[in-house]
């Protein structure tokens, strides 16, 4: 037993937002993510700019975004979600699907972990 007991483990914090493909819409979210502590943030309809293979989309310094495909040239993803960088989490993406199936750029698989908060059995794949 340890004489230091451990600190209660603050709950996952989550926010899902729709940014129907703004630029500053999707930089308000991160913004807004970052000084509220969240630690997911599950964009749908990112803003992805026009030039598909350069691969380039909002980014903030405090998170680690994942994308449900890697090949931007022929189409872009439909959703993206962003990991708070030093919060604890260990985040592992999965790619259940086959590269040509229709779903691929709407579907972001997440194996979410953290020895430090408290994650509900549902929120553990994302």
């Amino acid at each position: 037993m340890s004489r230091y007991p451990l600190a209660p483990s603050k709950p996952l914090t989550l926010l899902q937002i729709n940014v129907g493909k703004g630029g500053l819409s999707h930089e308000i979210a991160l913004s807004y993510a970052f000084s509220e502590k969240i630690d997911l943030l599950l964009v749908q309809e990112p803003y992805i700019y026009k030039d598909l293979p350069r691969r380039i989309t909002k980014r903030h310094p405090s998170f680690e975004c994942f994308t449900p495909i890697d090949d931007w040239t022929s189409r872009q993803p439909r959703v993206l979600t962003y990991v708070r960088k030093g919060a604890g989490l260990q985040a592992s993406q999965t790619r259940p699907l086959t590269p040509d199936s229709p779903a691929l750029p709407d579907a972001l698989f997440l194996h979410i972990a953290s020895p430090s908060k408290s994650l509900p059995p549902s929120s553990q794949c994302l």
